[in-house]
């Protein structure tokens, strides 16, 4: 006796074989899709990171001024432009003077908030550093120690 296959099932095998290959098709896209914006943006907030690293670095240089034998002034705030970023710049500064009078003592409080794009979007970064430095000078001249 001869076994024969029921008419019309390869078309509903066929059908069940394209569903599934095209849901996994479409959910490695899915992952493919996903890993890349998250590759994105951290590329970006590394950017952000040395944008506002470069800002501190440069209020740094001009509060610590070396050489210089006077205590410097917070520079004022600004928005810079780095990189692509606008990076806004604050600084605080807090001066000290010891109890006996010879040291003057200033401490600066220095924030850089590097941002891209519009608050809320997919494609948003923003990263902050903060740091603070004093510096330490005699009233008769050079650093403390």
């Amino acid at each position: 006796m001869k076994k024969r296959l029921t008419r019309g099932m390869a078309l509903p095998l066929a059908i069940f074989v394209l569903v599934v290959l095209s849901a996994m098709v479409g959910y490695l896209m899915r992952m493919f899709l996903l890993a890349n914006a998250s590759s994105i943006q951290e590329i970006l907030a590394t950017r952000a990171y040395f944008s506002a690293r470069a800002a501190i670095e440069g209020a740094a240089y001009q509060v610590l001024l070396p050489g210089s034998s006077t205590i410097q002034a917070c520079p004022a705030a600004q928005t810079l432009n780095i990189d692509g970023f606008s990076v806004a710049l604050t600084c605080q500064q807090y001066d000290y003077t010891d109890t006996s009078g010879t040291e003057n003592v200033s401490v600066y409080q220095l924030v850089a908030t590097a941002s891209q794009g519009t608050p809320g979007a997919q494609d948003y970064v923003e990263r902050q550093i903060q740091v603070s430095l004093s510096r330490c000078l005699y009233t008769t001249g050079g650093e403390c120690n």
